[in-house]
Formats: structure tokens, sequence, C-alpha cells
């Protein structure tokens, strides 16, 4: 597969999103380390803001688009 080595920006985009996400979820709950992992992943309930949500939907849907968007660009 000659685009193979693309994808490795999938995972530049989504670990750092995920790592924000779960920093913004600890700092506004209060949460400890392990907790807000455990909030992040949808283990625990947490409450939830704006801008929760939309690092929640941008840390899914940024890498998803780009995932389409290399896979569609390569030669076949």
């Amino acid at each position: 597969m000659p685009c193979s080595e693309d994808l490795v920006w999938i995972h530049l985009v989504f670990w750092p999103m995920a790592a924000l996400l779960t920093v913004i979820i600890a700092r506004h709950n209060r949460f400890g380390p392990k907790d807000a992992l455990f909030a992040a992943v949808g283990m625990k309930k947490f409450d939830r803001t704006m801008a929760i949500n939309v690092v929640h939907v941008l840390t899914i849907s940024l890498p998803v688009g780009l995932a389409v968007w290399i896979i569609q660009s390569c030669p076949t």
C-alpha cells in the first residue's frame, strides 16, 4: 500500500486531541487523571460544557475525515 505512511497523520491528530479532551474534562469536573480518563472513554458520568462537546466531536470527526481523504487520494 503506497499511501500507508500517510496514515500516521491520523494518530498525530487523534492522540493530542484526546489528551486535550481529557484535560478539559478533568479541569471542568475537578477529576483526577484516572477519573478523567474514564470519563473521556465513556466509563464515568461527567458534566458537559459546550467546549467539551465541541472537542469531543472534533476528536472523532477530524481523524475519520482525514482517514477518508487519505484513502481516497491514494492511487488504486
